[in-house]
């Protein structure tokens, strides 16, 4: 295993990322998930999984439907928003509607604790 520093491994592109340990505060990082997640109850509902532009139909202008369901699972009532966020990066367009469609203001400290987890504890 190697170890090197977070700010170190930030400018490594994702595909050498595999097999390195981040040396940072795990600590600070592990506190602030907690407090931010225990803060408030959540309801399990079924969620998609999976919501970004490209799982949406759209036929004149009209919603019609909705596929690629197989991530679909009981999440927390939070889920859907902070995994709609990361799910599709590269489309410019998706955040700032995520943020009008899912209610991101309600769930802003969800999407902080959710940054955190998949910048330090994210699976190689």
């Amino acid at each position: 295993m190697i170890f090197i520093s977070g700010s170190v491994m930030d400018s490594l592109p994702h595909s050498h990322r595999s097999g390195v340990l981040v040396q940072i505060d795990r600590d600070a990082a592990i506190e602030r998930t907690i407090q931010l997640q225990d803060k408030r109850q959540y309801e399990t509902k079924l969620t998609h999984g999976d919501f970004n532009s490209l799982n949406i139909l759209v036929e004149d202008d009209n919603i019609v439907g909705i596929i690629d369901w197989e991530m679909a699972g009981w999440y927390p009532d939070y889920w859907e928003s902070t995994s709609a966020w990361h799910v599709y990066h590269m489309d410019e367009y998706w955040r700032p509607e995520v943020e009008k469609i899912l209610d991101a203001d309600y769930y802003a400290e969800e999407l902080e604790a959710e940054k955190i987890r998949r910048r330090y504890f994210q699976s190689a």
